[in-house]
């Protein structure tokens, strides 16, 4: 198992950082022509599901805008779109190892759900004997590999579809118009008589558009409608969302954002609302992820900070294993004995601190995702 430790020892999203079961090697081309030749460029990194989409519709978009232009232009751009619009250039083979790798890591760190869910991404990349194999007895341990659907993959039809819209409505300007064409008449509006109750609550239901969270809960009572409700949910999610990824990199709790989601049960009126289908399923796993997470996640100094003293400490540990060596070659026992005592002391602090840096990245991932989710199905 050591060289798959050496392998994985730092595959983060090279973007964001998050640390979750999305994880790809891919390439994103793009292609920018002048009236002479065709430039193809290529981004290359191990991204996240999020930011894997926003490189393929960053590498769509520029080709859209600038691959046209020259005798070969079209026929790269061409390429270079389709490509990201499948989620990049992948290798089937080597995301399944690399995953199957990262699965491993953590089986062998007893992280038993983090090895069920890269083992289940590594055998939905290419199904194989291994991965089968893995995931039979982490499933016979009780753990479940989640390989969530991410709505990013999406990401670059979004230049495509502006692009098509562009020149849908370019088209239509340029359609001739008829002259003397009467307008359509428009609807009769009848007027209609609202219950009385109806008109007290909307009146008693006023806010600002702007209002915070803690502002819409105030205003929250039991005969409260689904709108007033629907609102403070979506504030307060908001608000968690925007503020968790700063949380976890500092290092602070995240045990009163998991409150101030399930204090959604004190209130009728948001539980009617958020027992209708789809989401009462989407708060069930945002609940949930947050139990999983707070299982992992440990407060504690800010990931610059653990990154700094990982980095002091390996240079510290490279002297400490020369010192060991030298001293070994001179025959003074007792002196490499200690010194290579302190060595592996070191480079277990080290793992650990590395293992607290993949927890933090994972954490904001699949926190993020579940955040993502939920506040889809409640819009």
């Amino acid at each position: 198992m050591t060289s798959f430790l050496v392998d994985v020892a730092n595959v983060f999203c090279h973007r964001c950082g998050v640390y979750d079961a999305s994880l790809r090697h891919s390439e994103h081309p793009r292609v920018v022509s002048n009236l002479v030749a065709a430039n193809r460029s290529t981004r290359v990194g191990i991204w996240c599901a999020r930011c894997r989409g926003i490189e393929a519709a960053k590498a769509t978009a520029v080709s859209l805008l600038a691959g046209w232009w020259s005798l070969r232009g079209p026929a790269l751009t061409v390429a270079a779109i389709r490509a990201n619009l499948a989620g990049g250039e992948q290798q089937p083979t080597a995301n399944a190892r690399m995953l199957r790798a990262i699965a491993l890591h953590e089986y062998d760190a007893s992280n038993y759900d983090f090895a069920a869910m890269f083992a289940g991404a590594a055998h939905a990349v290419q199904p194989q004997r291994e991965n089968s194999r893995l995931l039979q007895e982490l499933h016979r341990a009780g753990h479940r590999d989640v390989v969530s659907f991410s709505p990013w993959r999406f990401a670059a039809w979004a230049p495509v579809a502006a692009a098509a819209l562009v020149v849908v409505i370019a088209g239509w300007a340029m359609l001739p118009r008829g002259k003397g064409a009467a307008a359509a008449p428009g609807p009769v509006r009848h007027a209609s008589i609202a219950p009385i109750e109806a008109a007290a609550t909307t009146t008693a239901e006023q806010w600002n558009a702007s209002a915070g969270a803690d502002e819409l809960e105030k205003l929250l009572t039991p005969a409260s409608s689904d709108r007033l409700a629907r609102a403070y949910v979506n504030a307060r999610v908001r608000e968690i969302g925007a503020e968790l990824p700063s949380r976890v990199r500092r290092g602070d709790e995240i045990a009163s954002q998991e409150r101030a989601l399930l204090r959604f049960n004190d209130y009728p009126a948001v539980m009617r609302l958020l027992g209708k289908p789809g989401a009462a399923e989407a708060y069930a796993k945002l609940t949930a992820a947050f139990a999983d997470a707070t299982r992992y996640y440990r407060v504690g100094a800010p990931v610059e900070s653990i990154e700094r003293t990982a980095g002091e400490s390996l240079k510290v540990t490279a002297d400490l294993a020369l010192g060991a060596v030298e001293a070994d070659l001179r025959g003074h026992t007792e002196r490499s004995d200690a010194l290579g005592a302190q060595v592996d002391a070191r480079i277990d602090a080290i793992y650990e601190m590395k293992r607290e840096l993949r927890i933090r990245g994972a954490v904001i991932g699949i926190l993020g995702k579940a955040i993502s989710d939920f506040a889809g199905a409640v819009h």
